[in-house]
């Protein structure tokens, strides 16, 4: 798979399955200094290289760098509000193929 292909399908899955997740950055989550709307899912489990970063309760979420633009790749001290809730971002996890950044795992806590 060429990494448009892998961009171009998981953009298909969250415009027809995704929801609303808004990133913000900036030390207060209700004042952000900058923020983006796009889409996500949650995932079904905790990939196994985040496992010891992880805790009960935790989740992942998974989006697109598509839509990112000017806020840049999510990091960790970043927060999100997503299904109704307002949850600082532990880690994020990049996965490549072929050396191009397709999508975005994000641990959640909060």
């Amino acid at each position: 798979m060429t990494p448009a292909a892998a961009i171009k399908s998981l953009d298909r899955q969250l415009a027809l399955h995704g929801s609303a997740l808004v990133l913000k950055r900036g030390t207060n989550p209700a004042a952000p200094a900058a923020s983006v709307t796009v889409k996500g899912f949650e995932g079904r489990e905790v990939p196994k290289e985040l496992v010891g970063a992880a805790k009960q309760g935790d989740s992942v979420i998974i989006t697109s760098p598509t839509a990112l633009g000017a806020f840049g790749e999510p990091k960790a001290g970043d927060w999100c509000d997503f299904a109704g809730r307002t949850q600082s971002v532990i880690f994020a996890r990049r996965r490549l193929v072929a050396d191009t950044l397709v999508r975005l795992e994000l641990l959640v806590r909060g």
